[in-house]
This record gives structure tokens, C-alpha cells and sequence, in this order.
């Protein structure tokens, strides 16, 4: 396995797209393959299939979020025509507070550009929050 920038150029193409809401980018980004998932923070967020993931980011994303999304920890590598990345990073909310975002991305290369085969977003909780 060996670093790639261009798999990390792809995640912070995702950011940007889903900071200015140009959902035509992430359409590009994702793969239409069967088998493609993005699993949210919410438990119910849990959406497989190109068509479901297209339906739902054009609805979270179309217009912009009110912050920009910026990659603070992104370290991204491959190998062969498998890639991955993972990001861990702060967001603010409308509200003012700010809380800890973990994401982890699987790419595959499907003819010669890389696509999101498999997004998850987690909340960072501190186990003395969970169990006490």
C-alpha cells in the first residue's frame, strides 16, 4: 500500500462539493456499481445503492452547508484499484458546538478515476459518556 493524493484529492472534492452545495460532484464521485453504501451518524441513516445515496445527498447538501467543510487529519492510501481514506475532524453546528466527526471512505478505480464504494460518518463519544 502506498499514500495517494489523488484519493485524497477525491474526499476533499466531496468536502468542497457538500460545502457549496454542487451536487453534480458528488453524482461523479460515488460509483453506480452494486454494493455501493454511505452509513451516517444516525442510526437510521443507513442508505444502499447509487439512486438512494444520489436521492439523499441532494437533499442534505443541495444550497450549501452554513460552514465550510475542512479536512483537518485526511490521510488517504491504495493499492492495486483499491483505495481508502480516513478523516477525523471538528465541525461547528449552527448552535455554536462543535463536535468531533470520524469518516472513513473505501474508492474503488473504475475506469481509471476513483469512486466511493463506501462512506461512514461516526460521532466520536467518549466511552465515559456510553457506559459510565
Amino acid at each position: 500500500m502506498h499514500p495517494s493524493d489523488k484519493i485524497k484529492n477525491a474526499v476533499l472534492r466531496l468536502y468542497e462539493s457538500m460545502s457549496n452545495g454542487d451536487v453534480s460532484v458528488i453524482e461523479r464521485l460515488f460509483s453506480q456499481q452494486s454494493g455501493v453504501l454511505a452509513i451516517g451518524s444516525d442510526p437510521a441513516e443507513w442508505w444502499v445503492g447509487y439512486a438512494m445515496i444520489d436521492r439523499v445527498f441532494k437533499a442534505q447538501f443541495q444550497g450549501g452547508t452554513t460552514k465550510p467543510i475542512i479536512a483537518s487529519d485526511l490521510h488517504a492510501f491504495a493499492e492495486g484499484t483499491v483505495g481508502w481514506a480516513s478523516e477525523r475532524r471538528t465541525s461547528q453546528l449552527p448552535n455554536g458546538k462543535e463536535i468531533s466527526i470520524r469518516e472513513t471512505f473505501v474508492f474503488h478505480q473504475e475506469e481509471g478515476e476513483w469512486k466511493i464504494v463506501q462512506l461512514h460518518v461516526s460521532l466520536g463519544i467518549p466511552n465515559a459518556g456510553l457506559f459510565g
